[in-house]
């Protein structure tokens, strides 16, 4: 019974599909609950006082169901335990899913509001069908935040946001990129040297303006970027890539692009680092 103590008092994970072979398989009988969002301050009843309500429900259908009290009451228990826990239900930003059976007890975090559902659920299985459009979502989406200076990767799951580091060699910022090699269209040119100019023997030109040869630096530097996600996501089914940026930048970029899960939507917000 202490193992499960210790599992009731883990806050909500990610949902994930690896769980559905075990939910599917549960031993009877199954108890699902469902909690809508709550932060805190808000004039509603909190996720733990929800928690007792429905719990109680639980409690008359499994008896209906003339299911012996010893086992709902161990059944039931662990999820009263769950409902004092302040940490457990102080608050959350999405719908949760809890899983109860004689073998199972887990909950989810759903990043897809799973109403309008019931809250409360007790039969011979689980009832999944709430979770499938959360499950249908990848489990991590990529931004890449371009500027004409620097770029950002971040890989963003349902709860939380990480700044990724681009593999080894991969310039982060274009003065980096500039410190590895010039840009491949950057040309000099000599022209011959006429009677006028003496003993030299050709007159240095350049070929572009300021603005052309800004323009080739960043197109290299967002080509050896490309190259890094590409390298860093993988090439077998990659997960979705979003730009972040404003238009000038992320249209030079999508037109060099060999990524090939590069979503049309563009971000112009960058989620904030927790």
């Amino acid at each position: 019974m202490s193992e499960t103590k210790t599992e009731v008092r883990l806050t909500a994970a990610p949902l994930s599909k690896e769980i559905i072979p075990e939910l599917i398989h549960a031993e009877r009988p199954c108890v699902t609950l469902l909690l809508p969002p709550y932060r805190p301050g808000e004039p509603r009843e909190t996720a733990a006082a929800l928690l007792k309500v429905e719990l109680q429900q639980a409690a008359k259908d499994l008896s209906a169901r003339r299911i012996a009290e010893p086992l709902i009451a161990t059944l039931l228990e662990p999820l009263y335990q769950l409902s004092e826990e302040r940490s457990s239900l102080a608050g959350s930003g999405s719908d949760r899913v809890i899983f109860r059976s004689p073998s199972i007890l887990r909950q989810f975090a759903l990043p897809i509001p799973a109403s309008p559902a019931r809250p409360c659920t007790v039969g011979a299985c689980f009832w999944i069908r709430p979770i499938l459009p959360s499950l249908a979502l990848p489990e991590h989406i990529y931004v890449l935040e371009i500027t004409k200076k620097a770029v950002t990767l971040l890989g963003c799951g349902f709860t939380e946001v990480t700044r990724l580091e681009l593999p080894k060699g991969t310039p982060e910022t274009l003065d980096e990129a500039l410190g590895f090699k010039a840009p491949d269209h950057e040309l000099v040119n000599r022209s011959p040297a006429g009677p006028s100019v003496g003993t030299m023997r050709g007159v240095q030109f350049g070929t572009g303006s300021g603005r052309e040869t800004q323009h080739s630096y960043l197109h290299d530097f967002y080509r050896a970027i490309d190259r890094g996600v590409k390298e860093l996501l993988g090439f077998e089914t990659p997960a979705p890539l979003i730009l972040a940026g404003v238009g000038e930048d992320v249209a030079m970029y999508r037109s060099i692009n060999t990524y090939s899960n590069l979503l049309e939507q563009v971000s112009r917000a960058v989620p904030a680092l927790h």
